[in-house]
């Protein structure tokens, strides 16, 4: 019974631990683009895309984070 004096309490801490970090995420903005991540693992940013003829989905932004970097030799 003495245990439960301390598992209740603890449990509430961790309870507004994930509660605080969550709600801090979300301020930050982490949730926000929930579009590009989903289409991010689908391309390699070595190689390039080709151009598509198919519709475009609304701009997401997804253009410019996806463009293939180039990589300067030493």
């Amino acid at each position: 019974m003495e245990v439960l004096f301390f598992l209740i309490p603890l449990s509430v801490a961790l309870a507004a631990g994930f509660t605080i970090a969550c709600l801090g995420s979300i301020r930050d903005g982490q949730f926000d683009d929930m579009e590009s991540p989903r289409w991010r693992v689908l391309f390699d940013r070595n190689e390039k895309r080709p151009e598509s003829t198919a519709v475009k989905p609304a701009a997401t932004g997804l253009e410019m984070r996806m463009k293939p970097q180039r990589s300067e030799p030493l």
